[in-house]
């Protein structure tokens, strides 16, 4: 999806919007529905061909859906994701908004692959067990980011789980080649004040625990955090990250 052509015209794409929810009872059944639902608009050939680039976050407990399109193409690519949504019966559009200019982030490529690539790992993910993938989200932001900051010594083995872990539950992580995957790995566990980590924790727990840590480089805990589980309490997030989770521990996904 993320073409990054030779000869593309950065300041020629726009980007636009769309905001919706799927079905379900509560705030965290509908947004896990619709990701789910979405996957299906991402991997479609019609949207391949017509888009620059698509990818998916949380935003006030909806799924925001960004896509990226040339822009002499940005009235059909908008109708085309309005029709989409709007023939699915398992969504709700809440509000979209029409294509602008890129955003100066948007224009860097290398972003945007990483915000294609984030979105088709964290589906699949999700769609092997969003138990798991939630875990994996905690993990990455709690201890593989205090380790990079207490045992640096750890951080070696850390990359090698996580890249085990991915491989092993996401056919889109295990299609890439060894350099695709060492960058998308890199971007993920650098946490300092770019920390691109923010967009796939946020987008799979629907909130970043980064905001429970002062913004230094590295980033260090606050003095008030005691537990993982009591501070996931505290903020607000429905998982439970069960002492010594290891994300190579398979049977612990549920």
């Amino acid at each position: 999806m993320i073409k990054n052509r030779d000869g593309l015209d950065e300041e020629a794409l726009d980007y636009g919007l769309f905001f919706v929810k799927g079905q379900g009872k509560t705030e965290y059944d509908r947004y896990y529905s619709a990701v789910l639902n979405l996957e299906r608009l991402i991997s479609d050939e019609e949207s391949d061909l017509l888009l620059e680039g698509i990818y998916l976050s949380s935003k006030d407990s909806w799924c925001r859906l960004t896509y990226i399109v040339q822009r002499e193409q940005r009235s059909i690519a908008h109708s085309f994701i309005h029709d989409w949504i709007d023939k699915n019966k398992e969504l709700s559009l809440y509000k979209s908004s029409k294509p602008t200019p890129l955003t100066r982030d948007l224009l860097i490529s290398k972003f945007r692959t990483y915000l294609y690539t984030y979105t088709r790992v964290g589906l699949n993910l999700l769609s092997f067990n969003i138990s798991y993938a939630q875990k994996l989200m905690v993990w990455i932001r709690y201890i593989m980011n205090m380790n990079q900051t207490l045992i640096p010594e750890q951080t070696t083995s850390d990359v090698q789980t996580l890249h085990t872990a991915l491989s092993a539950h996401s056919e889109y992580f295990y299609s890439l080649s060894p350099s695709e995957k060492q960058v998308f790995i890199e971007n993920l566990t650098k946490f300092d004040n770019n920390d691109w980590a923010h967009m796939m924790v946020n987008f799979i727990l629907r909130y970043d625990p980064r905001n429970r840590f002062t913004l230094t480089t590295p980033i260090l805990p606050t003095p008030e955090m005691r537990t993982i589980n009591e501070d996931l309490k505290q903020i607000g997030i429905p998982v439970i990250y069960p002492d010594g989770w290891n994300p190579r521990n398979i049977r612990d996904a549920h």
